[in-house]
Parts: structure tokens; C-alpha cells; sequence
């Protein structure tokens, strides 16, 4: 059996490498990528000591699929784990950054909310359960834990990781774990209290796990991946078509037609290209499944990587970093002290912050020029840091298309998209655009896949 995969980004390189390790008698499996390198926005630079990381800089340590992938590869001995004092994260708001309390007590004590916001706070265990099958982020958190917790914590969360307004997305595709503690539980407090009975957190990690990279940077993960999969990845390699088995077969071998003129045919394609790519592909194939991709709405990104020396000591660098909730006087998005994360990221008494910008909330901000973005970001971090230091180190990144939106809706667009992909046997979709935009999740749904393939008999 063949598998063609089109696009190298975490997913594909994931399927593609759990395929070749479980079925490499029966599967042989080619990835094929239109840049010249792997990794779609995973890429990790050393330049002049500092490590910059163009897009995830680590992962959750609570997931069995990623863990696994780590040890099949032989990262175990290489991987990062953060600082104890990374626990501690921030949110700037009312002109100063207030901490983010570790726990329900700490929330009901802290400065972070009102009297009155953390009064309503203590009250989530009393409402009713909604009815609707999905609604905004913002709408689930106002209804279960207050507008003030939603306006604040909610919203610089959901923009800490989709880059968007929490008024903008799906509470049950973007957090489903909440969207289930309600549906099963009544209540969010009731839903983690049995949680942590099933599954107790180490003091270490906290409830939410702990966060590790590798000490070359995330990259190292995807540099294993390439060369566990050696000459089966085809660089510089365009798909420009793919082709169903001609009709009346139902089942056969897909023709997919790339820039170098050198097609292939394969038994199975998996699409691994964003959702926007994926519906271009598709479109001869499928127009409705096409138009479905084609709904999923992207926004750009810029990732902005600072260097400061010994100087700049002063300024607040002493935690996770911080998020900015919508509303509050700051253009960034929010900020990381990834050398106070992670050792290594910065030469010695050097500090690395990487600011985030554009999303859902300023999207024409990848038009500006460099200098542009680093002045304001800098004003910005001026007001929340007290950081006035010149930068000794600049990096610019930006991620285009950016980030996929999963809107209100989503969970029910993508169910509706895998029934079409059924009726096309032997095609087959993943990546971050359909099943959450975390590298465990997109580690967790490829391997799956994977699996599938690799049995006998249809997938």
C-alpha cells in the first residue's frame, strides 16, 4: 500500500513517521512538500546565542501520543522541561500586570478581579447548564463564571492561543474539555474536582501539566521526524492536482499531479495542508467538501523575537509572561520571558522576550515594517515591564495565513466535512485546522490516523 502525504508540517511528518514505524512492511508512504524545508511554522533559529522559535516553542507534558513520539525518536534524554518559577504567569490589565491566581482560593483573593467579579466567580457551581449545541467562548464563560471573568481571563487565554477575541470562537471546539466538564457534570467545579480524584497533579506541574521543549528548540523534534523518514520526504515538490480512481471504481489508486512533472499514484492521500490549501485541492474533487474548508477563516500572526543585555535587569522578566485581554491600553497580544522559561534561550545575563501580534484583533499588522512593529511593541512593553532598554537583538517572523479560527460551529463544519471525505475512499484530512491548533493535538490526531491506515482492510 502507498501513502501520499501532502504537506510536511507536524501532522503529515507525524502520520507519515507512525506509518513507517508500525506497518513498514505493508506501507510505504511519501511526503511530499512544496517549500524547501519541513516543518510548516514549527522552526527553530540559534542566532547570535539566542534561540528564536517562529511558532509553538513547547508542549504539555500530559499527552500519551506526544510522549510516545518522543521515545520512539530518541528525544528523551534531550528534552527541556520549564522553570518551577514558569508557573507564574500574568495579565496585564488597568495600566500594570496582575498575576494569574494557581487555583479557585487564590482567584477568590487576588487583585486580578473585583469584589464583585469574584463573588459572582464563587457562584459557578448554581447555573444551569446551557441548551445551545455550541456557542462563543465569551458566552459559556459570562454564563458559568461572569462577564468579568470572561471580559479578562477568558479572553487573554482564548488570544494567548488562537490570537483572537474569545467573542469570536466556539467554546466547544476551542475548549472542549470545559464544554464536556459542563454537559457531564452541570458544572465546571464539580467537572475538575472529579477530574483530580481520576487523575492527581503533581505539585510540580500543576494542573495543567508542565511545559517542555527540546534543548535545540521545538525544531528539534521535526529535524528527528525528517530524518527518521529519510528519502521518503520530497522537497521543493508543488501538488498541483489529485485525482479520485475513475469512476464507476469506488476504491483504487489516487493520481496526484505535482510541479516537477514526476506524478504518483497511491492507494491513500492525506491532505495535510492548511484547510485554505485543502479546499483548493479539492475543489475538481469535491465542491462541497471544498467549500466547507474554504469556510474556516485564518488570521496572521507576527512573532517578534527581543534580546536584552545585562542592562535591561530591572525590567520584569520573572515568570511565564503575560497576556493581554481585549480592551486593556496595549497593541501586543501578550509577551513570553522565554529565558526565564526555559534555561539556554539566551546568552549568559541576557534575557529573551518573544512578543505576539496581529490575530483576529489587529490582522493588518504584518503590513507594518519591522521597525514599525518593534516600536510599538516596545512601548507596550515599556507600560507593562517597565522595560526601556533598546533591544541588543531583533527578530521578526510572520505567520501567513496564521492561525485557523475555529468560529461557532466548527465542531458541527468538521463533522460534516469527515462524512463527505467518506464518500472518497482512501482520502483523508488532518492538521490544525479541523481538531485543535495545540502540538499535542495535532501529534494525537495524526497518530490516530496512522493507525487506522495501518490495519488490514478498509480505513
Amino acid at each position: 500500500m502507498h501513502v501520499a502525504v501532502i504537506g510536511s508540517g507536524i501532522s503529515g511528518l507525524t502520520l507519515a513517521h507512525t506509518l513507517a514505524r508500525t506497518a513498514a512492511n505493508r506501507v510505504r508512504v511519501t511526503v511530499l512538500e512544496s517549500e524547501t524545508r519541513i516543518g510548516g511554522v514549527i522552526r527553530s533559529e540559534r542566532l547570535d546565542g539566542y534561540l528564536c522559535e517562529w511558532g509553538p516553542s513547547g508542549f504539555l507534558d500530559r499527552a500519551p501520543d506526544t510522549q510516545a513520539l518522543i521515545d520512539e525518536l530518541g528525544l528523551r534524554d534531550r528534552l527541556s522541561p520549564s522553570r518551577d518559577q514558569a508557573r507564574r504567569r500574568f495579565i496585564y490589565r488597568g495600566g500594570k500586570l496582575r498575576e494569574v491566581p494557581s487555583g479557585l482560593r487564590s482567584f477568590l483573593t487576588g487583585d486580578l478581579l473585583s469584589l464583585r467579579g469574584r463573588l459572582r466567580l464563587a457562584l459557578e457551581p448554581f447555573p444551569r447548564a446551557g441548551s445551545a449545541d455550541d456557542e462563543s467562548i465569551h458566552q459559556f464563560a459570562a454564563r458559568r463564571l461572569g462577564v468579568e471573568v470572561a471580559d479578562v481571563v477568558v479572553d487573554a487565554m482564548t488570544t494567548g492561543i488562537y490570537g483572537s477575541s474569545s467573542r469570536d470562537l466556539s467554546i466547544r471546539a476551542c475548549f472542549p474539555q470545559l464544554w464536556r466538564m459542563e454537559r457531564d457534570h452541570g458544572s465546571l467545579v464539580r467537572g475538575m474536582l472529579r477530574g483530580r480524584r481520576s487523575r492527581p497533579s503533581s505539585p510540580r506541574s500543576g494542573s495543567f501539566g508542565r511545559l517542555l521543549s527540546l534543548d535545540e528548540g521545538i525544531g528539534g523534534l521535526v529535524t528527528a521526524l525528517g530524518r527518521s523518514l529519510g528519502d521518503s520526504v520530497r522537497l521543493g515538490t508543488r501538488v498541483d492536482a489529485i485525482e479520485p480512481p475513475a469512476p464507476p471504481r469506488q476504491t483504487g489508486q489516487w493520481t496526484i499531479r505535482t510541479s516537477d512533472g514526476a506524478n504518483l499514484s497511491a492507494d491513500h492521500v492525506v491532505v495535510g495542508s492548511n484547510a485554505g490549501g485543502a479546499a483548493r485541492l479539492l475543489a475538481p474533487v469535491d465542491p462541497e467538501l471544498s467549500s466547507l474548508l474554504g469556510g474556516i477563516r485564518f488570521v496572521p500572526m507576527v512573532v517578534l523575537c527581543l534580546g536584552f543585555d545585562a542592562a535591561a535587569a530591572d525590567a520584569r522578566f520573572d515568570g511565564f509572561g503575560f497576556l493581554v485581554p481585549s480592551g486593556q491600553s496595549a497593541r501586543i497580544l501578550g509577551a513570553m520571558w522565554e529565558s526565564s522559561i526555559f534555561e539556554g534561550r539566551a546568552p549568559a545575563g541576557h534575557s529573551l522576550v518573544r512578543v505576539m501580534l496581529g490575530g483576529g484583533r489587529d490582522p493588518g499588522i504584518v503590513a507594518l515594517e519591522d521597525r514599525e512593529i518593534v516600536a510599538l511593541a516596545r512601548e507596550d512593553l515599556k507600560k507593562a515591564c517597565g522595560l526601556t532598554t533598546a533591544p541588543a537583538f531583533v527578530r521578526v517572523f510572520r505567520q501567513v495565513p496564521g492561525l485557523p479560527q475555529y468560529s461557532v460551529g466548527h465542531a458541527a463544519r468538521v463533522e460534516r466535512a469527515d462524512a463527505l471525505v467518506q464518500r472518497h475512499p482512501g482520502l483523508h484530512l488532518v492538521g490544525n485546522s479541523y481538531h485543535g491548533v495545540a502540538l499535542n493535538a495535532c501529534i494525537t490526531s495524526a497518530r490516530e490516523l496512522a493507525h487506522r491506515l495501518s490495519r488490514p482492510g478498509p480505513a
